[in-house]
């Protein structure tokens, strides 16, 4: 139980008490537990008695009781989508294809490209690393599966990326299939959540 004790938030909790009221009536808030008179003195109650009373000593502190993981959950969700929407950016901004965007995020076929044309980057190397380079790419990648197996697709993809600056995230994507081999995708792989 979190106890107010702010005259503020008291006033809030009994105005929001009296708009359910109004719009549910009695039998809603009766079911969660608020008490028939209490509800009875506020229905009729001018926003000016509930203010004065909640400035008053009176009026005594009021408990709020907060689901503790419900909340967490709500911000650990929250969290998680700011995190895809900061990997689907940096994806974009450095290359990756619309085809790469609808496989991995939730978006439409005219998102990802408004996306990709707001963000494309300027100036930055087309086609594939030279074949001296390739197998550097392999090896990074090779290493990034086994060290983060439990991130997904876009995650591994932007470790590649950042261990790679010099080549467009496509550039990468294609250099992994150059031999026609899908074993570097990995299967369990999710799609994230966009905006």
């Amino acid at each position: 139980m979190l106890t107010i004790k702010d005259p503020t938030l008291k006033r809030m909790i009994l105005e929001h008490m009296i708009e359910r009221l109004d719009q549910e009536g009695y039998v809603a808030l009766i079911a969660e537990g608020a008490d028939p008179e209490l509800l009875e003195v506020l229905k009729h109650r001018a926003a000016l008695d509930i203010v004065r009373a909640a400035n008053t000593k009176a009026l005594p502190d009021m408990a709020v009781d907060l689901e503790a993981p419900a909340v967490i959950g709500c911000f650990t969700r929250l969290d998680a989508i700011k995190r895809d929407v900061e990997l689907q950016d940096y994806l974009v901004a450095n290359g990756a294809t619309n085809e790469m965007l609808l496989q991995w995020f939730r978006l439409d076929k005219h998102e990802a490209t408004r996306l990709r044309a707001l963000m494309l980057p300027e100036g930055k190397p087309r086609g594939m690393p030279p074949p001296n380079e390739r197998p550097a790419v392999h090896v990074t990648w090779s290493q990034i599966c086994r060290t983060y197996s439990d991130e997904n697709t876009p995650s591994k993809v932007r470790r590649l990326h950042e261990a790679h600056r010099r080549w467009p995230i496509h550039a990468l994507w294609s250099t992994l299939h150059e031999f026609g081999d899908d074993a570097s995708i990995p299967a369990s792989a999710s799609k994230s959540r966009s905006r």
